[in-house]
């Protein structure tokens, strides 16, 4: 009974111990799994040392095989090897490569095609540099990159697809590609223009990082001029500012990166030097004007020369102080005044301009307000027919309602006052004013019309505005008003010289737009033929039937040309016959004209000219000098 009762403890305690055996600390794991690592290691070194072989395909392009390598596929696990299996899930010896949407995730740029050999070798590089970027496999290089084709090169791309076929398209490496694209998008004769440029390519100015991007371009089109490296060295020096160009050969650099690099630095330090000096010069111009008197020389009793003063022809320090005796201003003599040689085209005296001209004030105040003691007052008319009007496409004129009565009406900013023609004040038979004073005025001609009588308030209509106008009657030549300054101006015009137009503000604050009339076209005639083919196409044709009445010359009627007339027949014969000498006149190549006339100024334009030289001479722009 004890050995029976003592069995199932037995059992019992062989049992925990069992499960006290199974139990793994915490220490156990860390020490298997670095266990573990020390043994993987010998293997993933030598696996990864094992060159690729080429037949080798990814293994994402694998089919999954049904048999006992399928993990899912409920084949016989108990023949996988378990020491091997893992070397090709964790170390793959041939490069996966990667998708269409994992290349286009680094941005590759579009290619047009049109944009030039530099642009097309720039883009080979930024590709190149994507598929780098992406580890895209060899086989799909060709095929991603020609998707980036757009307009142009896609359909060069499509031909090429249909001679060689996809397969053996896309099958290409990518030296046959690259090379491909070059030939066709890089031209033999846009490479020779490269090369002359690349020859020809200098420094401007202090832009030296310009000069290197450029030359660098210049030398990816046309490597051939640009190796080995020493040519390329002193092709990048010979390009340089002579400034730099010398300190830069004299370093000998070794590499091209040395010698752009000195070429930079030098370039900066010339800017800055020629900043210091710039920043120089300005103070000493500014402490030579402000210097007055005499500076001694240190060391010495003598003074030093002053500077030569261009306005007064001495030599003196500081501001000139001549004065002109015309003007009564500092800075310039008599005879380099500008203001002696204005003249006034109001009163032809010289001294000043017509919107300076006092008399042309007092007018304008006499203007305002009338005074009952005067005497007379002037006013200007400039004439212009009908016909010469219509002839000059920058004059402004129209017809337009004047006291409901078309009229021919003239807008001229060169008179002030405005005029209404005495026949056409007649038909209307308007009332007019006495005037308190006389008006005199003075036409084109140069005669002079007195004029006492206006009309006041005249009604004119323009585009639907109605506007008012004093107007004077005078004879003109072919139109019935003329609107000169003063109602320009009292109406707020302003004349547009580009449009050939005049703004005018109606009293509602409303601005219209007047344009002037284009000159009239010749008549424009048609031949018969063309007349034929309108009638045939049922189109509306106008005939004008026109008799002339003259009689043509016949030739019994010429006293000498009747008595031959076989020289001078009704119909020729036929045509002349060709002659056997030719007369020519046999010239050395290369034979001036026996006399040639000299090209001489007139003499206004040498005083022009003898003024604006001393106007540069007296500013300091120009040195004099004197011929030997």
């Amino acid at each position: 009974m004890e050995n029976a009762n003592n069995e199932p403890i037995n059992e019992v305690n062989q049992f925990e111990q069992e499960q006290e055996d199974q139990y793994i600390t915490r220490q156990d794991i860390e020490h298997l799994i670095t266990q573990g690592i020390a043994n993987a290691i010998p293997e993933i070194v030598a696996a990864v040392q094992k060159p690729a072989e080429p037949q080798l395909i990814p293994s994402k392009r694998i089919p999954e095989d049904n048999g006992s390598n399928s993990i899912n596929g409920g084949g016989n696990h108990d023949d996988h090897d378990p020491q091997q299996a893992p070397l090709p899930k964790r170390i793959k010896t041939a490069t996966p490569g990667c998708t269409y949407k994992e290349f286009l995730a680094c941005k590759p740029a579009e290619f047009v095609g049109n944009e030039g050999a530099t642009a097309t070798l720039r883009w080979l590089e930024k590709t190149e540099a994507v598929i780098a970027i992406s580890k895209c496999a060899k086989e799909d290089q060709v095929m991603y990159a020609s998707n980036l084709f757009k307009e142009g090169a896609l359909e060069w791309w499509n031909t090429v697809l249909q001679a060689k076929g996809r397969r053996i398209a896309y099958a290409m490496s990518w030296e046959e590609f690259k090379s491909l694209v070059e030939r066709k998008f890089c031209p033999e004769y846009e490479k020779d223009q490269m090369a002359n440029k690349f020859l020809s390519h200098r420094m401007t100015g202090v832009d030296c990082r310009g000069y290197t991007s450029t030359f660098f371009e210049y030398a990816r089109v046309v490597p051939t001029l640009a190796s080995p490296k020493p040519v390329l060295i002193s092709r990048y020096i010979w390009g340089l500012i002579s400034e730099i160009r010398n300190i830069v050969k004299a370093a000998r650099p070794r590499t091209i990166d040395d010698a752009v690099e000195l070429a930079n630095t030098l370039t900066d330090e010339l800017v800055r030097t020629r900043e210091e000096d710039r920043k120089k010069e300005l103070a000493q111009k500014i402490t030579q004007g402000f210097r007055v008197g005499n500076t001694k020389k240190r060391g010495t009793g003598q003074s030093s020369s002053p500077p030569f003063c261009r306005n007064c022809k001495k030599k003196r320090y500081g501001q000139c102080n001549i004065v002109c005796n015309f003007c009564k201003t500092k800075g310039h003599r008599e005879e380099d005044c500008r203001k002696k040689t204005r003249i006034c085209y109001n009163c032809r005296e010289r001294g000043h301009f017509q919107f300076e001209c006092p008399k042309l004030a007092k007018l304008v105040a006499n203007q305002t307000k009338p005074a009952e003691g005067a005497t007379k007052r002037n006013a200007r008319a400039f004439q212009l027919t009908t016909q010469e009007a219509e002839l000059i496409p920058d004059v402004i004129a129209g017809t337009f309602l004047v006291h409901d009565v078309f009229a021919k009406v003239l807008f001229d900013s060169g008179a002030n006052q405005s005029f209404i023609n005495t026949s056409f004040c007649q038909a209307l038979k308007i009332p007019l004013t006495t005037l308190r004073q006389i008006f005199t005025v003075e036409t084109a001609e140069g005669n002079s019309v007195n004029i006492d009588k206006i009309w006041q308030e005249g009604k004119i209509e323009l585009l639907g505005h109605k506007f008012s106008a004093n107007l004077i009657p005078i004879n003109l030549a072919g139109f019935d008003v003329v609107l000169t300054m003063d109602w320009l101006v009292a109406n707020h015009a302003r004349i547009l010289c580009d449009k050939n137009a005049v703004e005018i503000q109606t009293p509602t604050g409303e601005v219209i737009l007047i344009t002037g009339n284009k000159p009239r076209k010749p008549l424009k005639f048609i031949s018969v033929m063309k007349l034929a083919s309108y009638s045939r196409k049922q189109e509306m044709v106008y005939m004008i039937s026109v008799i002339i009445n003259t009689k043509d010359k016949k030739l019994q009627d010429i006293p000498v040309v009747s008595e031959y007339p076989d020289v001078f027949p009704e119909e020729l014969p036929g045509l002349p016959s060709d002659r056997e000498v030719e007369f020519r006149i046999h010239l050395i190549p290369g034979t001036a004209p026996i006399a040639k006339a000299p090209y001489r100024l007139a003499p206004t334009e040498m005083l022009e000219l003898k003024k604006q030289l001393d106007e540069l001479l007296s500013k300091g722009f120009i040195q004099p000098s004197s011929s030997p």
